[in-house]
């Protein structure tokens, strides 16, 4: 199973700059997130260090989170329970409420980095 994801700038500053983190795969911490929620317990996802400003830019990018058929079963079977049209907000719910610490560095400038390591 494939389920499509849309980030929107400006909604989704937080998610598109961790898309763009190196050696981070938003949707690999998407799957596990949801595959821990549909078994009942609570992923913990950690932020790499974001140094990167956000862009104003206006667009919208997507990718997908692949679901195997027979090893996700129960991710997948609990996923169907979320209707159409909804998946995708539900998705980056999850997601965020398995941040270790909020990425808000992102939206103070200088020593926003450093403030945000003081709080893990």
């Amino acid at each position: 199973m494939r389920i499509k994801i849309r980030i929107y700038n400006p909604y989704d500053l937080d998610i598109i700059a961790l898309s763009e983190a190196p050696h981070f795969s938003v949707a690999n911490a998407m799957k596990q997130t949801l595959k821990y929620y549909a078994a009942g317990k609570r992923y913990l996802v950690e932020i790499p260090a974001l140094t990167e400003t956000l862009k104003n830019d206006n667009y919208v990018k997507g990718f997908y989170v692949e679901l195997d058929d027979i090893a996700d079963k129960q991710a997948i079977d609990f996923l169907m329970t979320i209707p159409d049209g909804q998946r995708n907000s539900f998705m980056k719910s999850i997601f965020r409420a398995s941040f270790e610490v909020a990425p808000i560095s992102l939206y103070m400038g200088a020593g926003g980095a450093d403030y945000v390591e003081k709080l893990i």
